[in-house]
């Protein structure tokens, strides 16, 4: 390989760089919650701010993804957990990507819970 020929394949990797960063910020953008839905006031709702890669787990049961809006039972006790989507039934195990917290909403409320990785997967 010539020296014209390696710098050239050194400038498409700098240059896909950029590309690759304003893809991920563009994800990260689109994923924003919305507003709050309508509460009924014998539920409450859940948002999840962690990593747009993650499945909510409550009580060990997939309910939906980071960034959603979830209806749950109120004044009762849930245990969050984020990890890694479930695979088909039940085949691939599970990588908890945050700790899990133990929440309660009161009825008719909804409230946001926020969660630092452990570490990012690839």
């Amino acid at each position: 390989m010539g020296a014209s020929a390696a710098s050239a394949s050194v400038a498409a990797v700098v240059s896909a760089a950029p590309v690759e960063s304003t893809r991920r910020m563009q994800e990260v953008q689109e994923h924003r919650p919305s507003a709050p839905p309508v509460i009924p006031r014998y539920l409450g709702a859940l948002l999840v701010k962690a990593p747009p890669e993650g499945t909510v787990y409550v009580s060990g049961v997939p309910l939906g993804e980071t960034g959603e809006w979830l209806q749950l039972t109120c004044n009762r006790h849930h245990f969050i957990r984020i990890g890694t989507k479930p695979g088909p039934l039940g085949l691939r195990g599970t990588s908890w990507l945050v700790p899990g917290q133990s929440v309660m909403i009161r009825c008719g409320e909804a409230m946001e819970v926020s969660g630092t990785p452990r570490y990012f997967l690839p």
